[in-house]
């Protein structure tokens, strides 16, 4: 291959490597609202603050990443609340895969743009005390059921990008978001166990 060849070829794979980076970006917008209106939440990655929504409703960009986020939410009369915002698989690497080669999938891997977050969030702060033991245990057992349902449609989209090159990353995602699940009811039981009822 003459020089002339090799240049055009790192030309090409060099715009091709863009791919998932242009069409899906490097950052998302997420919606955050809650149950009362009028929370303050922190939005943070891996222990790091990445932006503050007060009061809610509101929305705030973030870096795409594969990893997901925590949102934490405080509220006059309701006990803090925290949920995990998991990102998605865009499948936009898959092009780069075929077109790019392996310059696109480091590119878009380190970019955060084969990843993006859904565009919103919803948390639900419980009261700081409850009129009975049958209220309280509704309570959380509505929270626990939602938790299982974002879990379910999480794992189907998880699924329904995997390809047979990217198969490795889609089992450590469904791993992730399996482990994500277990901590968060966890965490919701033993919210409820220090719940106070009204005697």
């Amino acid at each position: 291959m003459n020089l002339r060849a090799i240049v055009l070829s790192f030309a090409a794979a060099s715009v091709l490597s863009a791919c998932a980076t242009v069409v899906s970006g490097t950052d998302s917008s997420v919606s955050i609202s809650t149950d009362p209106v009028g929370a303050s939440c922190t939005i943070s990655r891996e222990g790091a603050t990445l932006a503050q929504v007060t009061p809610t409703p509101g929305q705030a960009r973030v870096s795409n990443s594969r990893l997901p986020l925590n949102i934490a939410c405080t509220a006059p009369g309701r006990e803090p609340a925290s949920v995990q915002h998991e990102s998605e698989f865009t499948g936009a690497t898959l092009g780069n895969l075929i077109l790019g080669g392996g310059i696109g999938l480091i590119v878009d891997a380190a970019s955060g743009a084969n990843h993006k977050y859904p565009p919103s969030v919803r948390v639900e702060l419980p009261p700081t005390e409850f009129a009975s033991a049958a209220e309280r245990d509704g309570f959380y057992e509505r929270s626990i059921a939602a938790r299982e349902s974002r879990f379910r449609a999480d794992m189907q989209k998880a699924e329904g990008s995997c390809q047979p090159s990217n198969r490795t990353a889609c089992e450590a995602d469904m791993e992730r978001l399996t482990r994500a699940r277990d901590m968060d009811v966890t965490a919701i039981n033993q919210r409820r166990e220090r719940a106070r009822v009204r005697t």
